[in-house]
């Protein structure tokens, strides 16, 4: 099995990718684990540190390729708090149960997992 070890952000990396890598939120957030490629590459990720990759990153495997990442197309819900002062305890009350969420203006966005 390939094994990476590294990523390269999008725009520091350039020709062809070996095989593209179309992972959801929760398989870009983990440093180790496996992936699978578009064309049936299987790759072991053992990356030094924790990063979320994103769409044009690319992993170096340790043999010199490069897998790009793409991002996966996942369902949003978007919570439109009654006031202002609701906002970060509705944050906190998500990022306590481990739930990634990302705040845009006055709203909070989180992956849907109905």
């Amino acid at each position: 099995m390939t094994r990476a070890t590294q990523l390269k952000a999008a725009g520091d990396w350039s020709g062809p990718a070996a095989d593209v890598m179309v992972l959801d939120f929760d398989s870009r957030s983990h440093r180790n684990g496996t992936v699978t490629g578009i064309h049936g590459t299987t790759l072991d990720l053992a990356l030094a540190q924790a990063v979320t990759p994103r769409t044009g990153d690319a992993f170096l495997a340790d043999d010199g390729r490069l897998f790009e990442v793409v991002s996966k197309p996942e369902a949003l819900l978007d919570i439109k708090p009654a006031s202002d002062a609701d906002l970060p305890r509705i944050a906190w009350q998500l990022g306590n149960h481990h739930l990634a969420m990302q705040i845009v203006g006055k709203r909070g966005r989180f992956v849907y997992r109905g």
